[in-house]
């Protein structure tokens, strides 16, 4: 706990509490999503509601003691512990059941009001959406969807956090929206997925092939130990064999505990902390299990590598990806495989278009 920003939280509620607001959008992020103290996921968004006089407000969750917050922002502190105080004491297995009563048991102290409530990563969507029953609920995406992906569709079914908050989803490309309507069992999303793009845009950046390699972790609490132990042997063995390059290991914002010594006490890796766009433009290569980076970096024309996992195998096969290569083999013909990469890379970028959001204002 943050003893600085909990108690600005609580200035800020008492505000709210004293002088009623009324917003077109409430913005409501984890702060693990902040970078230099902007959200990226957002930055455009609140850019284009400031040109356009929309009325926001942008909430913040706290995520571990020293984490990096947003520079303007209503901190939810004070009220995101409440809401964990209750959830301790409240009984029952339905996590949204359970956030709907503490949105109503909460709701005199939350006096702001809103045409619209937009989330990310699904974070508080059932108690906001009990919050201000008038409001309509959207989900920003953030990183890769494909048809497993329980957060969206569980056996072809939309899933209850989106389906029983009557949620909308704004996604980044027509791609995903096609994924999500092929796989489900009805329409839902033929009707409840919203193209709104996303923040990367196209570049001349043309990187050139060197021996330096980014490494995108992904140890995390979505894993058990078991399996960050086979991501962590299959990262070990690869590195060590590949002793001519560099590894720059880049940790997953919500990193766990989980003990990466044995990578980093290697002579050819280094963690890194700095701007992940500085250590970008100094690879040529990335290397990961899965993750979102894997599309991300190829629309920079960065070529991956995956461990040889079959969390690896299931990534290339749910987003075709074009290559499935050892590090070597990318560095010999760099230049044809970063074109190759690149262009695959399009059908999952669009350009930000808000004017669908627009209308619910």
């Amino acid at each position: 706990m943050n003893i600085r920003y909990l108690i600005i939280s609580l200035k800020q509620t008492i505000y709210f509490f004293v002088r009623k607001k009324k917003y077109d959008f409430v913005i409501y992020s984890p702060s693990y999503f902040v970078i230099e103290g902007k959200n990226l996921h957002f930055n455009s968004l609140i850019n284009f509601f400031r040109k356009n006089n929309i009325s926001f407000l942008y909430v913040e969750e706290p995520y571990k003691r020293n984490s990096k917050r947003s520079i303007n922002a209503y901190y939810f502190d004070f009220i995101f512990f409440l809401i964990v105080f209750f959830r301790k004491i409240i009984s029952g297995t339905n996590h949204i059941s359970i956030d709907k009563k503490i949105a109503r048991l909460l709701r005199p102290l939350i006096r702001f009001k809103c045409k619209n409530i937009i989330t990310i990563s699904q974070s508080m969507i059932s108690f906001f959406s009990e919050l201000d029953n008038d409001a309509n609920i959207f989900d920003l995406q953030h990183g890769i969807i494909h048809k497993d992906k329980t957060s969206y569709l569980v056996d072809g079914n939309v899933s209850s956090n989106i389906i029983f908050n009557n949620a909308k989803v704004l996604l980044f490309s027509e791609k995903y929206k096609r994924i999500l309507v092929d796989n489900e069992k009805g329409n839902y999303y033929k009707d409840n997925a919203i193209v709104i793009g996303n923040y990367l845009n196209k570049t001349n950046f043309l990187p050139k092939s060197n021996f330096n390699v980014i490494v995108s972790l992904q140890f995390t609490d979505s894993h058990n130990l078991s399996t960050n132990n086979i991501i962590l042997t299959s990262l070990l063995n690869t590195i060590k064999n590949n002793k001519e390059y560099s590894f720059y290991l880049l940790e997953h914002p919500r990193k766990n505990e989980f003990d990466i010594s044995e990578l980093t006490k290697l002579n050819n890796t280094k963690l890194v902390s700095e701007n992940k766009n500085d250590l970008i433009k100094n690879c040529s290569i990335h290397y990961t299990c899965y993750s979102t980076m894997a599309i991300d970096l190829a629309f920079q024309g960065i070529p991956t590598v995956f461990t040889d996992t079959k969390f690896s195998k299931k990534f290339i096969e749910d987003f075709d990806y074009p290559l499935d290569l050892n590090f070597n083999e990318v560095s010999q013909n760099f230049d044809k495989f970063s074109n190759e990469i690149r262009e695959w890379s399009y059908q999952y970028f669009s350009k930000y278009s808000y004017d669908k959001l627009i209308h619910f204002i």
